[in-house]
């Protein structure tokens, strides 16, 4: 197959795939809006915020180095990616856990205290997710890594929506958002040809 024809083809999966996930997460916050009190989705709204600007102040591009480094099919370059994107996740765990109350506090919503306190479950459990999805990249494979967030947003969409109707509070957003990291590492691994290695 010549590059054009390939590169076509890797582009319109990789649109699908991210117009399918961004059509989940809006699918996921209008059914908690409407199954949450207004006051209840305004604290779940902070828990997504928050991760947001803690990914985005704390993103290394690390992925982007599996992807386009000369050695990114490199084992022992993965395994170092691998510890360094546990590393993260652990540290920001730990800054979430720490800071729950002022969080909390800073919102405006002290009774949340706990839920930001979980909340650092997310970053924890992103951190053992598994590069190879990415490096699939490399060869123009796009259909894992669509995978991998397809999957993990489905499953933190019925997550979400369950725990709204059993709890019918903004808790449904945090363990929506458990459930979709607990995805993303679960089926990172599932994919994966390489042993998950850290060094």
């Amino acid at each position: 197959m010549t590059a054009a024809p390939s590169f076509l083809r890797g582009a319109s999966t990789l649109m699908a795939g991210n117009a399918g996930v961004q059509i989940l997460g809006l699918l996921c916050n209008l059914l908690i809006a409407r199954l949450v009190a207004p006051e209840d989705f305004g604290v779940a709204a902070t828990f997504a915020a928050l991760l947001s600007i803690l990914d985005g102040i704390s993103d290394m591009a690390w992925d982007k180095l599996i992807i386009q480094a000369k050695d990114g099919d490199d084992a022992s370059l993965m395994a170092s990616v691998h510890s360094l994107n546990l590393l993260r996740g652990l540290l920001l765990a730990i800054a979430l856990f720490f800071n729950a109350e002022y969080l909390a506090n800073l919102f405006g919503v002290p009774e949340a205290e706990n839920a930001f306190a979980w909340l650092a479950l997310v970053p924890l459990v992103r951190g053992l997710s598994h590069m190879d999805p990415k490096r699939f990249q490399r060869d123009m494979s796009f259909g894992p890594e669509i995978n991998v967030s397809l999957g993990s947003h489905l499953l933190g969409l019925i997550v979400a929506v369950i725990t709204a109707l059993w709890l019918g509070d903004y808790r449904a957003m945090l363990w929506g958002l458990v459930a979709q990291a607990l995805g993303q590492a679960v089926i990172t691994q599932v994919l994966a040809e390489r042993r998950y290695q850290v060094g």
